[in-house]
């Protein structure tokens, strides 16, 4: 098979040597089944080829089908977002920890929570802190905002995410830090720790 797809490629038979290359990857185990790291480079090699040729011939979906099975998910997510497939285009971006195009993808759908988050998770991860708390504050994450402005030593807005998030001891130590007294007592109380909030 793989002999015949140079032939057809040769002949300009693109469909042809598409089809024999599928052929190729599905009989000799393709990477799943692949027995050595070298065969399994071999086998993403005949995919690639394979997925290049469906897009020239506007098969779209078996091309990011065919990446999908050689475990290109970047690839394979790039064609879902170009075609519109903006759902499958996020899972496939955040498979491969690209949160901030998954989050673009994410903002097609109208999903504006789920591109924060994204994109908040992917800074986060990246090191990038005072960026990725504004993200993470907007999906909703209070808890995770709340841990980052600790870490940022911004304790009083860490205490609002905390509080936001109904982690009342985290909020009260938050806001004992940033001596706000008032709020530090009223999450004390509200967690069940009366002598801190009375000193406070």
């Amino acid at each position: 098979h793989r002999h015949a797809a140079q032939a057809f490629l040769k002949s300009g038979a693109d469909a042809l040597a598409a089809e024999c290359l599928v052929s190729a990857f599905n009989e000799e185990g393709g990477v799943a089944g692949a027995k050595s790291e070298q065969k399994a480079k071999e086998m993403r090699g005949i995919a690639k080829k394979a997925a290049e040729i469906m897009v020239k011939l506007e098969r779209f979906d078996e091309a990011e089908a065919m990446l999908v099975r050689s475990e290109a998910f970047g690839p394979a997510a790039k064609i879902a977002f170009q075609t519109g497939n903006f759902k499958r285009a996020a899972d496939l971006f955040l498979r491969v920890g690209r949160g901030d195009l998954a989050a673009k993808a994410l903002e097609r759908l109208g999903d504006a929570v789920g591109a924060a988050r994204a994109l908040g998770e992917y800074l986060r991860d990246k090191g990038e802190d005072a960026e990725a708390v504004e993200h993470l504050k907007k999906a909703g994450e209070h808890g995770a905002a709340g841990d980052l402005y600790r870490k940022l030593s911004r304790f009083s807005e860490a205490g609002a995410s905390y509080r936001d998030a109904d982690d009342f001891p985290a909020a009260a130590e938050a806001f004992r830090a940033a001596d706000e007294f008032e709020p530090a007592a009223d999450a004390y109380s509200r967690s069940g720790k009366f002598e801190e909030a009375a000193d406070c």
